[in-house]
């Protein structure tokens, strides 16, 4: 009976700590094509960031739409094809975003999710899409490096651009 119980919470801890990230749906057509993602972490978060780690892939522009909450942004992505996109709005824990993506949905992909509470990281999933599923897989938080940094910066110009204006 003890093996049942520690199985079983074993299993349910699993289940608990990748539910963090999940497509809601099937992709959808949008300039390109796109996927809704629910972002429930259980703990505060007040900013994401995406990076694409497959070479030759990229976000589209305006790569976060449609946030289920008001108050959130992109704020920040590189290049006319972002390979990197920051979004921020209001700490929560949990919302619903479109994520848009460039090229064909039938050709696979891969990118890396983040949450942020302010410069502290609160979650990271690798994420890949094999043409026709999805694969989360929580990933090491990542430690506050040159992303967390570009995110404290551009929170601190959009600060300074409001108390000038």
């Amino acid at each position: 009976m003890r093996i049942h119980v520690v199985l079983g919470v074993l299993l349910f801890s699993v289940t608990a700590a990748t539910a963090g990230l999940v497509p809601i749906g099937d992709p959808f057509q949008g300039h390109s094509w796109g996927q809704t993602f629910q972002v429930s972490e259980g703990v505060a978060f007040d900013s994401l960031v995406v990076q694409m780690t497959s070479p030759g892939d990229y976000f589209e522009s305006a790569t976060f739409r449609n946030f289920s909450l008001d108050g959130w942004q992109t704020v920040y992505e590189r290049d006319d094809q972002p390979t990197l996109a920051v979004a921020e709005g209001p700490g929560t824990d949990g919302l619903n975003t479109d994520i848009m993506f460039t090229g064909d949905p039938d050709n696979p992909l891969d990118f890396n999710f983040n949450t942020y509470d302010g410069s502290t990281p609160v979650e990271s999933y690798q994420v890949g899409w094999n043409g026709y599923d999805w694969q989360v897989t929580l990933g090491d938080v990542p430690a506050p490096g040159a992303v967390v940094l570009g995110v404290i910066g551009l929170g601190l110009i959009g600060w300074a651009k409001r108390r000038i204006g």
